[in-house]
C-alpha cells in the first residue's frame, strides 16, 4: 500500500496531542508542525526541498500549486516578452508552501482507482515518445 501523507500527519498530530493536550489551538499547531516536517521543514528557514517527498497527497496539493505558480510566471513573462523574475517567483512559491502548512485538507485513506490499469494506459500512450531519440521527439 502506498504511503499516505494523511497517515503521517494524523499519526504525528495524535502523538503530539496526547503528549501536550488536545485544545483546538494545539491540534492546529500539531498539524502544521507535521505538514512542515514533510515539506518546508519550518516556517522560518528556507530549506527548499530539503527532502522532496513525492508522496500521495503532496503531489496533487503541495507540488501542484508550486508547478502552477512557476508555469503562470513563465506564461506571463512570455506574453510580456520579458524574462521570468526568478526571485519573485521563488518568493511566491515559498508563500504558497507556507500557506499549505496552515491548511486543513482531508486525504483519502484508501487508494482510489486501479494503479496497474492507469500505468498500462500511460505506458501505451507515452512509451514511443519516451524511447525515441531526443532529436526525433515530437515538437
Amino acid at each position: 500500500m502506498p504511503f499516505r501523507v494523511l497517515l503521517l500527519v494524523l499519526a504525528f498530530a495524535f502523538l503530539m496531542q496526547r503528549a501536550a493536550g488536545a485544545t483546538k489551538g494545539e491540534q492546529g499547531l500539531c498539524e502544521r508542525t507535521a505538514r512542515e516536517l514533510v515539506t518546508t521543514w519550518t516556517g522560518q528557514d528556507n530549506i527548499t526541498d530539503y527532502a522532496n517527498r513525492q508522496w500521495a497527497g503532496l503531489v496533487g496539493t503541495f507540488y501542484f500549486s508550486r508547478w502552477q505558480t512557476w508555469l503562470d510566471a513563465l506564461q506571463s513573462a512570455h506574453a510580456a516578452g520579458q524574462a521570468v523574475d526568478v526571485e519573485a517567483t521563488r518568493a511566491r512559491i515559498r508563500e504558497g508552501d507556507l500557506a499549505w502548512t496552515r491548511r486543513h485538507d482531508t486525504y483519502a485513506v484508501e487508494p482510489r482507482g486501479d494503479v496497474i490499469e492507469v500505468s498500462r494506459r500511460l505506458l501505451g500512450k507515452y512509451s514511443t515518445d519516451a524511447s525515441a531519440p531526443l532529436s526525433a521527439a515530437p515538437e
